[in-house]
């Protein structure tokens, strides 16, 4: 399996997938940043809007996500699947759950900011595979290939 992404917005490696979640009806594509820091796969605020998540058919996580403008309201997408497009076709990977997500802010500045932040592909995925980074020559993989 060889999966391609590309470096884009903040100079940061992206790779995009499908994302299915059948209890919520959600069948979309997500463009994640490939984060090394996040321990969990998450869904920003504005990739939310956009899956159009209802917040009220999810539960919250027991504890919320720690960012750096600190605590932030985490809710359990269940049962997802994503599926990435490959050279070969298609790589999907089922996931348990993915973390989505809320800013709730009151300042519509910071509001506006925050609909930038890409949703983050975070070590649960990362890990099940190997990693190619390579900034000079552009190139963004994900494989179970030998490196």
């Amino acid at each position: 399996m060889r999966i391609k992404g590309r470096w884009g917005r903040y100079d940061a490696p992206y790779v995009v997938a499908y994302l299915i979640c059948k209890e919520l009806n959600i069948s979309k594509e997500v463009e994640f940043l490939i984060d090394t820091g996040a321990s969990a796969t998450n869904i920003l605020d504005n990739d939310a809007i956009r899956l159009r998540v209802d917040y009220s058919k999810l539960h919250e996580a027991e504890t919320g996500a720690i960012g750096i403008g600190g605590e932030v309201a985490t809710y359990l997408l269940p049962g997802v699947k994503l599926t990435f497009k490959e050279e070969e076709g298609s790589y999907e990977l089922p996931l348990d759950r993915i973390f989505v997500l809320k800013h709730e802010v009151e300042d519509p500045e910071v509001r506006e900011r925050i609909k930038n932040i890409p949703s983050l592909l975070g070590r649960d995925v990362i890990n099940r595979v190997k990693l190619f980074l390579d900034r000079e020559n552009g190139q963004v993989l994900l494989t179970d290939e030998k490196i």
